[in-house]
């Protein structure tokens, strides 16, 4: 942007920053029943584990070969990355107990949590402005997901998430500030989160299979897409736009989250009529499971996922 006036490109670094924090709503948004579906098959520490593990290592690969340090600021990154850990761990085990879209809506309950971390780290207080952003975005949070459904023990885990995620924010605005590079704050914080997450796994000794072609191909774009990428994005944002902002940007992608949910229960339910040898009874049943669903969130742990369920029980 050579030739530009200063305040035309700051400008047009935030509608840039805006677009990424857009993009980075939809990653993590559009997510959150292939991450329910793949913890079942893989257990939910070793899921984590295994996405940012192969995040951090080809973050990892790119900084060695751009000659970057990779300590620089390592305190930061280790913090940053234990919140992570915390966020991912309680929100994967929370999907194990409870539907994709009550973990959604409470994941973008961190909106509400964001103005106290940003006055216990910054002693900024919100604005009548910043109040009536997060108003909204809680409106829109509401409206999409439908709210919450049959609170369970999934819901209680999640509340931590949603805390977790507040407090990263503004935690990653003071370490751009103080000079930490981007990329490799990133790679630490990844190497960090993997780290955390495959001690939990042997520690609750979580079967360390290595799965079929299929769930290693859900890792993967787990680890490039909503993990690596849309992190990279809200990193770049965060260094023009504020905290507050952010969070109302990114509590979108719970609004995505919510849009997806029951249109894509729905079309399981049908897809498992389907295979059913009785072609007609099952279809009949197909509203009666829906509704049930719909009153009763806490159905959804399956039979072949127990195991998962007794550790965390």
């Amino acid at each position: 942007m050579a030739g530009v006036a200063p305040k035309e490109r700051r400008t047009a670094l935030q509608i840039l920053s805006y677009i990424g924090l857009i993009y980075a709503a939809l990653a993590w948004g559009s997510t959150f029943i292939m991450v329910k579906s793949a913890a079942m098959e893989t257990g939910p520490l070793l899921l984590v584990a295994y996405r940012f593990g192969v995040a951090g290592l080809v973050m990892t690969l790119y900084l060695l070969l751009a000659g970057t340090p990779l300590f620089h600021h390592l305190r930061a990154g280790v913090g940053l990355g234990a919140l992570i850990a915390l966020m991912y761990i309680t929100q994967t085990v929370g999907l194990v107990y409870t539907s994709a879209t009550n973990s959604g809506f409470i994941t973008g309950l961190f909106v509400v949590f964001l103005p106290l971390f940003v006055f216990l780290f910054e002693r900024k207080g919100p604005t009548y402005r910043d109040g009536a952003v997060i108003l909204l975005a809680l409106l829109g949070l509401w409206l999409l997901t439908g709210g919450l459904h049959g609170a369970n023990a999934g819901d209680l885990i999640t509340v931590v998430a949603a805390a977790a995620y507040a407090a990263y924010i503004p935690l990653v605005d003071r370490a751009l500030r103080d000079g930490a590079r981007p990329f490799t704050l990133l790679t630490q914080s990844f190497v960090v989160t993997s780290a955390i997450a495959f001690l939990g796994a042997v520690m609750l000794r979580e079967s360390f299979s290595a799965g079929n072609v299929n769930l290693w191909g859900v890792i993967i774009f787990l680890a490039l897409v909503p993990s690596l990428s849309a992190y990279l994005a809200q990193f770049f944002a965060q260094r023009y736009v504020l905290p507050l902002a952010v969070g109302a940007t990114c509590g979108m992608h719970d609004d995505v989250n919510g849009a997806g949910d029951e249109p894509a229960h729905c079309l399981k339910i049908c897809g498992e009529a389907m295979q059913s040898d009785q072609h007609l009874k099952p279809l009949e049943r197909i509203p009666r499971r829906v509704g049930m669903q719909r009153r009763h969130r806490t159905i959804m742990p399956r039979a072949h996922c127990l195991k998962h369920l007794d550790r965390f029980a």
